[in-house]
C-alpha cells in the first residue's frame, strides 16, 4: 500500500521540493469528507494518531479501504498542481482490502505491525548532483 514520491533530478530544485513538502502538509491538514464514530467519540483522521486509527480499525469504525480511498482522493485533487507524488501503488486498494480481511479473520496480532493497513507516503529525497548521491536536507 506504498505511495511513493521522488525528488531525484540533476540539480536540487527548491520549487519541486517545496511543492512536495506542501503536498505532504496539505494531505495532513486537508478537511475530511467526514469523521468516524469511535469508542472515544468522533475520530477526525486529520488529527488521529496511528493508535487512534488502529483503535477505530479494532472497533470496526474505520477500514483500511476507507482510509486509502480518502488519501487517493486527496492525491488526485492536489497532485496536478503540486506534482509531488510520482507514483501510486496500483494495488493500494487491493492491499487495503487484504489488511481489512486479515483484521476481520483475526490474524495473530503479533504478525501485524502498528502500521498494518495504514497507507504511507514514501519520500525519496535523494538528489543527484555531479554524479554523487546525497540526501537533501
Amino acid at each position: 500500500m506504498i505511495i511513493s514520491s521522488s525528488t531525484a533530478m540533476a540539480k536540487p530544485s527548491f520549487p519541486h521540493i517545496s511543492s512536495l513538502l506542501l503536498l505532504i502538509l496539505l494531505l495532513t491538514l486537508s478537511p475530511l469528507p467526514g469523521t468516524f464514530a469511535c469508542a472515544a467519540g468522533k475520530l477526525s483522521l486529520k488529527e488521529a494518531t496511528i493508535d487512534d486509527i488502529q483503535l477505530a480499525f479494532k472497533h470496526n469504525q474505520l477500514t483500511s479501504r476507507q482510509l486509502v480511498q480518502y488519501y487517493l482522493a486527496q492525491i488526485r485533487k492536489l497532485n496536478p498542481v503540486l506534482k509531488g507524488v510520482l507514483e501510486v501503488n496500483p494495488d493500494a486498494l487491493h492491499l487495503a482490502d487484504k489488511a481489512d480481511y486479515e483484521r476481520k479473520t483475526k490474524a495473530p496480532v503479533s504478525l501485524l505491525s502498528k502500521l498494518h493497513g495504514i497507507p504511507i507516503l514514501v519520500v525519496l529525497a535523494h538528489v543527484l548532483s555531479k554524479g554523487v548521491m546525497r540526501e537533501q536536507k
